[in-house]
């Protein structure tokens, strides 16, 4: 099969890059080579998912680490969006080093759960750019540690550094919009796209893509995108919160039924509770419902 490369985690396969908002619905979607980089033609991704958003709703970005790099940082703020992306963990020790230095970030204590400890700190500080859009020279910087347990303190070395676990996220928010604790628990949102990313592989199996060229493959993934928002878009008129694809499956389309043939005609018979499940569902979908929401990406 074309494409099919060893990736980062030694495993033999294609690799996706996925767009989703806050509600499951995906806007972008692209296949590549196995060994492919995961933000590799991202900034082309943003730029087409934000360019058919409308300016007037606030929109958001949230990230893992492969998207830590300036090139993104610029296309997100020339799109006028705000987002939080984690960085690498090395380069995280190198701006807390530097910052430190530069006594110009404090730790204090948080009430925010984080790495399962209830003893976290949290601080801040403004990490120098070179060739940041919008006219900026800085972005902010958000720390997160706590103790590793079991592990005592050595002061004979940086208390900095020793014996604490950390999570560093930078971001365009300033204090005015979000705490440090907001931006940690709007970052953390972005764990839901894991679901997503997972309801789509195993819902639509895309574990297993039938073609072997890598173009036919990409056009298979695009239908069972539409596939996916179609049903995504179902479940929230099935359920309030939205529900995933095998429970829409077991609820609309795995009906049990009696066909009955008579006087020229065809008919499906459904169970008495079914039928008002449709009958509910097709209410609701004649309602001109018109509320605009916010759009957060991952």
């Amino acid at each position: 099969m074309e494409g099919v490369k060893w990736n980062y985690k030694n495993l033999w396969c294609l690799d996706s890059q996925n767009a989703y908002d806050q509600f499951g619905y995906s806007y972008g979607f692209d296949l590549r080579a196995g060994n492919t980089f995961s933000a590799e033609g991202s900034e082309v991704m943003i730029r087409k998912v934000f360019k058919k958003i409308p300016t007037s709703i606030k929109r958001y970005f949230r990230a893992d680490s492969a998207y830590g790099r300036v090139s993104v940082y610029n296309e997100l703020i020339n799109a006028n969006v705000k987002f939080a992306i984690v960085l690498r963990e090395n380069l995280g020790r190198h701006v807390r080093k530097m910052l430190l230095n530069k006594h110009s970030m404090k730790w204090s204590k948080s009430v925010t759960i984080f790495f399962e400890s209830r003893e976290c700190e949290t601080a801040c500080g403004l990490y120098p750019i070179k060739d940041l859009a919008g006219g900026r020279r800085y972005l902010r910087v958000v720390f997160i540690r706590a103790k590793i347990k079991g592990v005592q303190l050595n002061f004979l070395y940086n208390p900095s550094e020793d014996g604490y676990q950390y999570y560093s996220i930078i971001t365009n928010m300033d204090r005015s919009e979000k705490s440090d604790e907001g931006v940690i628990e709007f970052y953390r949102g972005r764990a839901n796209a894991e679901n997503f990313i997972r309801e789509q592989k195993n819902g639509y199996d895309f574990h297993h893509f039938p073609c072997k060229k890598l173009i036919a493959n990409k056009a298979y993934g695009f239908i069972g995108t539409i596939a996916y928002n179609l049903m995504r878009n179902l479940s929230f008129y099935l359920v309030k919160g939205g529900c995933f694809a095998k429970k829409v499956r077991n609820k609309l389309i795995k009906l049990p039924c009696q066909v009955v043939r008579h006087a020229r005609r065809i008919t499906v018979r459904l169970a008495p509770a079914t039928l008002e499940v449709m009958e509910k569902i097709l209410q609701i979908m004649k309602q001109n419902n018109s509320k605009v929401y916010e759009k957060k990406f991952t």
